[in-house]
């Protein structure tokens, strides 16, 4: 999939996941609409190659996602990269652990260097913060991406 877009940002939770990416510009020119539908068809494909493998090894059936899968068009870079900080924060307001650090199932990991290898696009928010910076800034309650974006402004 790294020929259609770059991971950014995830967070797995134990009822839904975020995942943040930045879709690449299509190599032939004239071909957003069908780039559009392979992208939506790759992301099919690796959730239901998940749910097979995840049923397999649990002796299980059934779906594990819903069957729309909700996906946002941003085009503003403030609010995309706030949607980072608050894609990590996630467990936080969750209840799952008082800091960001604690979860394991986000790429809020990479970032801080404890895990290195899983996110191999984290080039986009480092070029603009520095990892004190990140670790700060995701420490801060954010109620919503659009209150924090004025912050990243």
């Amino acid at each position: 999939m790294d020929d259609y877009f770059d991971s950014i940002a995830y967070c797995l939770m134990p009822t839904h996941f975020h995942f943040l990416v930045r879709v690449k510009e299509p190599k032939i020119a004239g071909a957003k609409e069908e780039y559009s539908g392979m992208i939506s068809k790759k992301v099919g494909t690796l959730l239901n190659s998940y749910t097979q493998a995840f049923n397999k090894m649990w002796n299980r059936h059934g779906n594990l996602f819903s069957q729309k899968t909700n996906a946002k068009l941003i085009n503003d870079e403030s609010y995309f990269i706030a949607l980072a900080f608050y894609i990590h924060q996630n467990p936080v307001r969750s209840g799952n652990v008082e800091s960001p650090h604690e979860w394991d199932f986000s790429s809020y990991q990479d970032y801080i260097d404890f895990r290195q290898g899983t996110l191999p696009n984290k080039k986009l928010i480092l070029s603009k913060f520095s990892k004190n910076k990140i670790i700060e800034m995701t420490n801060q309650k954010i109620i919503s991406p659009e209150s924090f974006t004025k912050r990243i402004e």
